[in-house]
């Protein structure tokens, strides 16, 4: 039988205690590596951090080609080679003997579970674990960065989606295994991180293994096609087209068994090229560009009501219920009446895109607005016609109207909306998400609707809140779920949202006062800032802040019709000869049609059936009168 060398027990005798200065490490988010792109940068750096500059691929995989370890001797490693490694040979001495002569391990991308169940407790990890606190550098991209930190999520039993825990703690997915290559003390990893939208799965694993482990850990999630740079004395350098998020519990956390995780705050960061953070200290060691400084916002006693989906009968009937508590008229913004005939005890007026005959005759006494519709030019086409939008406009800014705002029209009722989140999934990626001013309902917060139902626009998500956020100046971002249903109440001169125990919890972040830098080094609409601040809500009133005490104006009048309703004398004929020019306008009077005529008498146009004013310009004079069509000609 072969010895194994005289060494091979110290690593039992030191295998877990941290004798010698910590080796250095690259966590790379994922993404395909690029010569004379992204990755040069972060590699060259990590072959540099060899003492021999001689890199082990590591991969349970066979090697597919060698086009890896081509490029590390490309960017100065004096020999880079792949190492197959399994259940097979983990505990093999010849593997050590053959892995001993070199200086930097880096694990390739692949399936984080076979690396933990093939490499636990075996001879390799432990070599390796040894010689990292002894200097050597290690690396991984995607899984393989997946398992540096102190606990790992093994995806055991399939992949962990963003939304899980905020729809139950105790999901199956959440499968966590400690020490196989615990590089990052206090630490979970994730890859992947804007382009799967995991800053919630992030939060949840956090949250998960303080309630159900008993550990407090921080979160290090790194972009696809970026890298944080770890040197030896802790501090991470950002390097590549997206950023580095940082994040850790700031308040309370609670669970029920199976139930949603209810989280008071966490600490987020967020770091693009060339910022640096101490995973030691947990602290930004970088300058920024801009800074932010909280403006306080104050809302009006206003009743409101935002529902997921419209469509789902469930939040119909809460929808048809919060109508029904209040008196009055209902005005509707959509396509198609979403409230089935009889269900609202109360007058409905639908619309879309333009004001119907006889609106001046039940306007002034709507006293509930439902936005279901997801087009924006709709609503803003009625509130930029000349003769109802300026009332409408001046009406929405009152206390004296409810408002419900259902399914995709939800975005509308915040200061900001994102105008094209889900027309195309690499928006954000290219720096195409587009902003439009909503109708500012909520001062000081921009909503979503449908959040993370769609795996393919997450990263155009993860970026339009944030960027709306620090770009637009807002206090803070609310997201929905199809499910949800919550609406404002008054506690103590303060509107709150109640948010009930419904199937999911409430996502909302928080600007906070400190540094961010607009712009990733990318053409990718990424945000670097110093602090954000992000909860999970469920069954709990969420303050938005005071009311205001002056800026709730008295319900405006409807102004006078125009000239045309206000005079009306009486039309003479016959006319006589020569060209006339005719106006007919409806009783509200908005101008139906315009002619020209060289008949002798006034010939009815073709036009509905009602009541209207007509104008006249005939031989130099001006007539107008009242005219009532029964049927066309």
């Amino acid at each position: 039988m072969k010895l194994l060398p005289f060494w091979w027990g110290l690593i039992f005798l030191f295998s877990g205690f941290n004798v010698l200065a910590q080796g250095s490490l690259l966590l790379v988010g994922g993404g395909s590596e690029q010569h004379g792109g992204w990755s040069d940068a972060p590699y060259q750096w990590f072959v540099q951090q060899a003492e021999n500059k001689k890199v082990a691929i590591i991969s349970y995989a066979p090697e597919e080609d060698s086009w890896l370890s081509q490029y590390f001797v490309s960017l100065g490693a004096a020999e880079a080679r792949h190492f197959q490694i399994d259940a097979s040979n983990a505990n093999e001495a010849s593997l050590i003997e053959q892995l001993s002569s070199f200086d930097a391990f880096f694990f390739k991308g692949g399936d984080q579970w076979k690396y933990y169940r093939y490499y636990q407790a075996s001879r390799f990890a432990d070599w390796l674990r040894i010689r990292f606190e002894q200097g050597a550098a290690i690396g991984g991209t995607s899984a393989g960065m997946a398992i540096l930190g102190e606990w790992d999520f093994t995806a055991e039993n399939g992949s962990l989606l963003p939304v899980d825990g905020m729809e139950n703690l105790d999901a199956r997915y959440f499968r966590f295994q400690k020490e196989l290559l615990p590089c990052l003390p206090g630490f979970i990893t994730d890859t992947h991180f804007a382009e799967r939208g995991r800053l919630p799965r992030m939060l949840s694993m956090l949250g998960y293994m303080q309630l159900r482990k008993g550990v407090e850990m921080w979160g290090v999630g790194v972009d696809d096609r970026t890298a944080l740079m770890v040197d030896a004395t802790g501090v991470g350098t950002v390097s590549g087209t997206g950023a580095v998020t940082f994040a850790g519990i700031a308040g309370a956390l609670s669970a029920e068994a199976n139930s949603p995780l209810k989280a008071e705050s966490f600490e987020i960061v967020s770091l693009v090229q060339n910022q640096k953070f101490d995973l030691k200290t947990k602290e930004v060691v970088t300058q920024f560009e801009k800074v932010y400084v909280s403006v306080d916002q104050s809302f009006i006693n206003r009743e409101m009501a935002l529902v997921g989906n419209l469509d789902d009968a469930n939040v119909n009937q809460k929808s048809i219920v919060f109508l029904n508590n209040i008196e009055g008229k209902t005005l509707v913004f959509a396509k198609n009446n979403f409230f089935s005939e009889g269900s609202l005890e109360e007058e409905v007026h639908v619309l879309d895109h333009e004001w119907p005959e006889g609106t001046r005759k039940w306007l002034p006494e709507i006293t509930k607005i439902v936005l279901a519709t997801d087009d924006y030019a709709a609503v803003a086409a009625l509130l930029e016609d000349d003769n109802y939008g300026p009332y409408l406009q001046a009406l929405l800014k009152t206390s004296s109207v409810a408002i419900l705002a259902g399914g995709a029209s939800i975005k509308f009722v915040g200061d900001v909306f994102c105008n094209n989140l889900r027309s195309r999934d690499d928006h954000a990626y290219r720096g195409n998400l587009k902003f439009e001013q909503g109708l500012g309902l909520l001062p000081g917060v921009m909503l979503m609707d449908a959040f993370l139902e769609e795996g393919d626009f997450a990263e155009n998500e993860m970026a339009a809140y944030q960027y709306g956020l620090w770009t637009h100046s807002l206090s803070r971002v609310i997201s929905l779920d199809a499910r949800a249903f919550i609406k404002t109440t008054i506690v103590d001169d303060q509107l709150v949202l109640e948010v009930p125990e419904g199937a999911q919890s409430l996502w909302v972040v928080e600007a906070m006062d400190g540094g961010y830098l607009p712009d990733a080094n990318s053409n990718r609409q990424i945000i670097s800032f110093a602090k954000m601040k992000a909860s999970m809500r469920y069954g709990e009133l969420y303050p938005l802040g005071s009311l205001s005490e002056n800026d709730d104006p008295a319900r405006p009048e409807l102004p006078e019709a125009p000239t045309p309703l206000n005079s009306i004398p009486k039309i003479t004929d016959p006319l006589g000869a020569g060209e006339k020019y005719w106006q007919l306008y409806d009783e509200d009077g908005r101008l139906v049609k315009a002619w020209y005529s060289s008949d002798h008498f006034f010939r009815q146009p073709v036009v509905p059936a009602g009541l209207y004013i007509v104008n006249g310009q005939v031989n130099g004079q001006y007539l107008e009168g009242k005219i009532y069509i029964s049927k066309n000609p």
